[in-house]
């Protein structure tokens, strides 16, 4: 999956990793650094503006299908040996995401999640069933809000996200609002502050970012501090680099 962490702003210029301003700009590498020292180099491959790989140092890799301009398969290759997770994706007449069915474990389960497209704008998202849900509010190809139910297990939560103005470096990937509605970090602006309430969440799910940007106005680095003041607190920093 895209690794790219949710990003509190503090906003100052860079000159490193900048991309030229006359290309579409895609970010083709990014370094995770933990608290205990360790990384993750995750390099971004491309057909034009479609990606169609990551490849982590970690061991996970992804593949990106396309039909017709549309997503329509991820296959997610993980573990050791190697485990394949596989992704079918289906559209309405109006090229939204409706179903998304998962092979995990090279098929040995199969879970499928449908989207609802309301008429007041949000998006839900049923999770294998209906008795799990999340709500999406994405406001300017920005996911602002997530309300999260579970009926079996009566538990529920609440997402609220905070953006600043600047550049997203998965901003101008084709198909972003379905990468968004798949969980990935494909926003328009950067995430500044993330807060879950409710009693399906946790300390660690609460994050602030704080980013150098470079001269085209994309992240250049980050530090990212989950459960802030807590004993749970931990810090990961990331660099970007670009085309």
């Amino acid at each position: 999956a895209i690794g790219l962490a949710t990003l509190t702003s503090c906003e100052s210029d860079s000159d490193s990793n900048n991309s030229s301003s006359n290309d579409v700009v895609l970010i083709t590498q990014s370094v995770d650094t933990y608290a205990d020292g360790s990384t993750t180099t995750v390099n971004y491959t491309y057909d034009g503006n479609k990606l169609v790989g990551t490849d982590a140092s970690d061991g996970y890799e992804d593949t990106y299908t396309y039909t017709g301009g549309l997503l329509t398969k991820i296959e997610d290759t993980h573990g050791a040996p190697d485990e394949v997770d596989v992704s079918i994706l289906e559209y309405d007449s109006s090229d939204r995401l409706i179903k998304e069915t998962v092979n995990y474990d090279d098929g040995l389960e199969v879970v499928v999640n449908t989207f609802v497209y309301n008429a007041d704008g949000t998006v839900t998202k049923n999770h294998g069933s209906e008795d799990v849900t999340s709500v999406y509010t994405i406001v300017s190809g920005n996911l602002t809000k997530t309300v999260y139910t579970d009926s079996n297990a009566g538990e529920s939560s609440v997402t609220t996200v905070t953006y600043d103005n600047n550049n997203q470096p998965f901003k101008n990937i084709a198909n972003a609002d379905t990468f968004l509605l798949l969980g990935y970090s494909a926003f328009t602006n950067n995430q500044l502050s993330v807060t879950v309430t409710g009693s399906a969440s946790y300390p660690e799910d609460n994050e602030s970012i704080v980013y150098v940007y470079n001269t085209d106005n994309y992240p250049s680095e980050s530090t990212t501090t989950y459960a802030s003041g807590t004993v749970d607190e931990e810090i990961q920093t990331t660099e970007y680099f670009y085309n």
